[in-house]
């Protein structure tokens, strides 16, 4: 799918599309899940993403998840997917499980429905949405593409952008349908994770730690642990370290008001761990930054304050939602994919 830029000039001849599609913009989980929604129900879509990859926060390497990693056994909606795509869940505890291919398995299965035979016509990677203006009759959207600047005119858009990165799109909170935004955002308490992956003999750390997510951290110094069992009798040891972040209320763009001290990290695990890791024999792979990802730049958006709904108050065309914006479950996979459901009903 990474070549599909050399069809830009074929696929979007024409610049424009009519009011039964609907542009999603970001392919992360909820994006991903909101063109699933939209293709069930026969409701054309396009879907645009910044990055070269989808799944957003959704990342996996060798049975270790580097973002979302475990679920509830309540949660329905994700429940739902893994049984129709088939999928692999292994226990954790009687309450939550993890997936046997990592959390990414989701993204690749939601992909391959969402694609289609010819995935250039759905689906396009690495074009960034630069700018946003409202117009008499739908919007002008700005993007950044392989091919150079493009300017396409929709009148249904669907956002998915992190919270993070709407400071970056020029005229995005100035839209009327954005006017709470700003003051949503200086609310914002966003963190950010970096995760510490290590792999053991199967019960090295004894049955304490074979509960689910254990925290072995501090309310000061938050740190989480999951252990899951990997091929060949190996233990997969997966830390989080949480990292407040800050926004600026100018550029409404994260900040990071500490950075992460990768060998004081270490350190700490080998504290309350005794496991001696010895981090120049760890591989490079073994640390992952969520604020080192651009587009993305930090793991949980969290606000007390609720995300307004965006229903049939005369702009139900455009929407703008992720798991942050879930009432019941936020900031989780089964609150991106109830979002998404939410929003794909008022497009059909």
């Amino acid at each position: 799918m990474a070549g599909c830029s050399t069809f830009d000039d074929f696929i979007f001849e024409d610049h424009a599309f009519g009011d039964d599609h609907v542009l999603i913009i970001g392919g992360g989980i909820s994006g991903l899940s909101l063109a699933y929604n939209l293709r069930r129900s026969k409701t054309q879509y396009r879907l645009f993403e910044g990055s070269a990859v989808l799944g957003g926060r959704v990342r996996s390497q060798d049975g270790f998840d580097y973002g979302a990693s475990v679920f509830e056994q309540s949660d329905v909606e994700l429940k739902k997917m893994i049984k129709e795509f088939n999928l692999s869940e292994v226990p954790l505890t009687n309450q939550s499980f993890y997936l046997a291919g990592g959390a990414e398995s989701l993204i690749h299965a939601i992909k391959e429905r969402v694609s289609g035979l010819m995935p250039y016509r759905s689906v396009r990677l690495k074009w960034k949405l630069r700018e946003i203006r409202k117009i008499s009759k739908g919007y002008d959207l700005h993007f950044e593409s392989p091919a150079g600047r493009r300017v396409l005119r929709a009148q249904k858009i669907a956002l998915t952008l992190p919270p993070s990165q709407w400071g970056r799109v020029i005229g995005l909170l100035d839209l009327p349908e954005m006017a709470w935004a700003k003051s949503w955002l200086s609310t914002l308490s966003p963190e950010s994770i970096l995760k510490v992956h290590y792999t053991v003999p199967a019960g090295v750390l004894g049955n304490s730690y074979r509960k689910g997510k254990v925290m072995i951290g501090t309310e000061k110094e938050k740190m989480n642990l999951v252990v899951k069992n990997l091929k060949g009798n190996l233990a997969g040891l997966e830390f989080e370290v949480f990292n407040q972040q800050g926004i600026d209320k100018d550029s409404w763009i994260i900040q990071n008001e500490v950075p992460s001290d990768i060998e004081k990290i270490v350190s700490q695990i080998n504290l309350r761990t005794k496991l001696g890791l010895n981090i120049k024999k760890m591989a490079a792979d073994s640390f992952f930054n969520w604020t080192d990802v651009d587009l993305i730049q930090s793991a949980y958006f969290k606000n007390e304050v609720s995300l307004p709904e965006i229903t049939n108050s005369g702009v139900s065309d455009f929407q703008i939602f992720g798991d942050y914006s879930d009432k019941l479950r936020p900031h989780t996979v089964e609150g991106a994919l109830r979002e998404a459901s939410r929003v794909a009903s008022l497009f059909v």
